[in-house]
């Protein structure tokens, strides 16, 4: 093999041959390290530039790069690195969100699991956790706190696992369940769960066709199955049209209500009042005054929110901060983005498997 060292004189390398070529080799790899330093601090001028000019755009908080914040194993990693996961959510850069399978988990179920409900089909003790999720984790109840709500990404369907209403249909009809049958009790529950993760603080995400109870009948991982399983059936957007329209009732809706879109730090303190009001049944209010930028003007001062998956209705009667207060039923467990009157002091049913969102506007 070539070298460019000269033989001594009596066996082995010249001295001074080893030690300019280790000279040069230490030049060259400072050199390269300058350079990919150089090459760095380049991307991240690029990339706050970018992120200056998407901030000026859109508004801060509006772009996420995401994931899931899991692994299926242990992977190597350097010494006082750590893993990019839901436990280390307050050590990720602010704009970096990650999938909450805790908030998913909470409404509908285990996805491991299909016979394991979550609280809009059938399960019991998740009151509690559920008024965690409403603040995107903000205020404990996981593993983790994360800085803000804006790295939280709820949904409650995507391509791994069953779709949200394959696991509803087997885990209240079980095996065997016709799955493109519109299941009047799948249908509530659906829109139940449309319901909660729409009034969480944080990112909303949905699959594709959840909007019209995508199926892929029963299959939950379906990265190698045919066309058949894995296709969209538009011709189900017109059979499940009042789910359809209920989603896009909820988009409509959640654009005009600041209190639930903030992603500050300080969005948490927004949400006030939490109560378990019995078994299955839970309520919060929220404070819907403009965002500190002056953005997103507001019609409601105050949003008070209840979910009901009791089995039974639910009977309430609005606190009024102030005389003149109005409150306005915005959605219920059959209408999004409703304008419903109400009369103070008369009582307000919240019926079973639904959930209601009602605004106050001060009448001046």
């Amino acid at each position: 093999m070539e070298h460019p060292f000269r033989s001594a004189a009596i066996g082995g390398f010249n001295k001074q041959d080893v030690l300019d070529f280790l000279e040069a080799q230490a030049k060259q790899t400072a050199q390269a390290q300058q350079e990919l330093q150089g090459r760095l601090e380049e991307s991240e001028r690029q990339g706050e530039s970018l992120r200056r000019e998407l901030d000026e755009a859109f508004g801060p908080g509006e772009k996420m790069l995401y994931g899931e914040p899991w692994s299926a194993d242990d992977s190597p990693m350097e010494e006082g690195t750590n893993a990019a996961q839901k436990v280390n959510a307050g050590l990720l850069e602010d704009g970096i969100g990650i999938f909450s399978d805790d908030t998913r988990d909470v409404i509908k179920g285990s996805v491991f699991h299909v016979e394991e409900p979550g609280f809009v089909n059938g399960a019991s003790k998740l009151e509690s956790k559920l008024l965690h999720a409403v603040t995107g984790w903000r205020d404990g109840g996981a593993c983790f706190i994360p800085k803000s709500c804006a790295q939280i990404i709820n949904y409650v369907s995507a391509h791994d696992n069953y779709t949200l209403w394959d696991k509803l249909v087997l885990s209240m009809h079980g095996e065997g369940a016709a799955f493109n049958f519109p299941y009047e009790d799948v249908m509530e529950a659906n829109r139940l769960a449309a319901f909660i993760y729409f009034t969480c603080q944080g990112n909303l995400f949905l699959q594709a066709g959840e909007e019209f109870g995508r199926t892929k009948h029963g299959e939950d991982n379906s990265y190698c199955s045919a066309p058949a399983v894995n296709m969209l059936r538009w011709g189900q957007t017109e059979e499940f049209g009042s789910l359809v329209e209920y989603y896009r009732g909820l988009i409509r809706l959640r654009k005009r209500l600041p209190g639930l879109c903030d992603k500050s730090p300080e969005a948490v303190e927004r949400i006030s009042r939490k109560q378990i009001l019995k078994d299955g049944v839970v309520s919060f209010h929220v404070d819907n005054r403009p965002l500190k930028d002056g953005r997103g003007a507001v019609e409601w001062e105050e949003l008070l929110v209840l979910y009901n998956a009791s089995g039974k209705a639910y009977g309430f009667v609005p606190g009024q901060a102030e005389e003149s207060a109005v409150w306005e039923i915005l959605a219920d467990g059959r209408e999004a983005d409703c304008r419903r009157s109400t009369v103070p002091g008369e009582e307000i049913l919240v019926q079973a498997g639904s959930g209601m969102l009602l605004g106050r506007r001060a009448v001046t």
